[in-house]
């Protein structure tokens, strides 16, 4: 079954600042939304901070784990699919897969959320930027070697992952 696997890189999320002062809400009676989040505090350990992205299926926040301390990405699916009962258990049953594997390239899942109409996964966080960020830094065409260093912890993680069944598309 084909999934959407996470992959880590030298240049991965990077925080935007902004939303700092936000008030906590406690929203654990009430149906949460997608993409406003902020301010809100899941499975009572998540408390996010900020929404940091957008993606084909689901919101990536900026969360901190209240117990812990440390930061997570937070991605949530969105409203629309969530209500569809099929995506969201697929999306679940990907998260699921994605925490199985332990490669230093893949982002680790850490946990599932599954909590008023609001389905994530909580990952591993990683300084950085995107890939657009990246390119958008660059003027002219990469160099080979540049071009390399950047696919070949992709391409290793995404040969680890195919040799234990999983297709990432």
């Amino acid at each position: 079954m084909p999934i959407f696997i996470t992959f880590r890189y030298s240049s991965t999320l990077r925080a935007a600042k902004g939303n700092q002062g936000m008030s906590k809400r406690n929203r654990a009676s009430e149906e949460l939304s997608a993409s406003s989040l902020e301010g809100s505090r899941l499975k009572d350990v998540y408390q996010i901070e900020e929404r940091i992205a957008k993606g084909g299926m689901a919101w990536v926040y900026r969360a901190i784990h209240s117990r812990l301390g440390g930061q997570v990405a937070v991605k949530i699916l969105f409203d629309e699919h969530a209500a569809e009962p099929a995506i969201s258990q697929r999306f679940l049953n990907e998260a699921r897969i994605q925490y199985s594997i332990r490669h230093p390239n893949v982002l680790q899942v850490i946990d599932i959320i599954e909590e008023s109409g609001v389905f994530g996964m909580v990952m591993e966080w990683m300084d950085g930027e995107d890939l657009k960020q990246w390119l958008s830094r660059r003027s002219g065409p990469i160099s080979l070697i540049s071009f390399w260093k950047l696919m070949y912890p992709i391409l290793e993680a995404l040969q680890y992952v195919h040799e234990r069944g999983t297709i990432h598309r």
